[in-house]
């Protein structure tokens, strides 16, 4: 629904089943500045590029295990 928000850099609009459902597409410092909870569901070089300091505090669900070091 409307409180979910979606970091993917390879498109700049959500499918409409996403969208109608009120899921929100953000970039990553925007996710990483306001969203409490992260899933990460694929492994793009931008998210393997965030820093540990800036993931830290934040509940974390990582299914490809490229954060599992920090």
């Amino acid at each position: 629904g409307d409180r979910i928000r979606i970091v993917e850099p390879h498109t700049d609009r959500l499918p409409d089943p996403l969208a109608r459902h009120g899921a929100t597409l953000i970039d990553i410092d925007t996710a990483l500045e306001t969203c409490p909870v992260m899933i990460v569901l694929v492994d793009h070089d931008v998210f393997r590029a965030v820093p540990a300091s800036e993931r830290s505090g934040k509940a974390i669900l990582d299914t490809r295990g490229i954060w599992s070091a920090g």
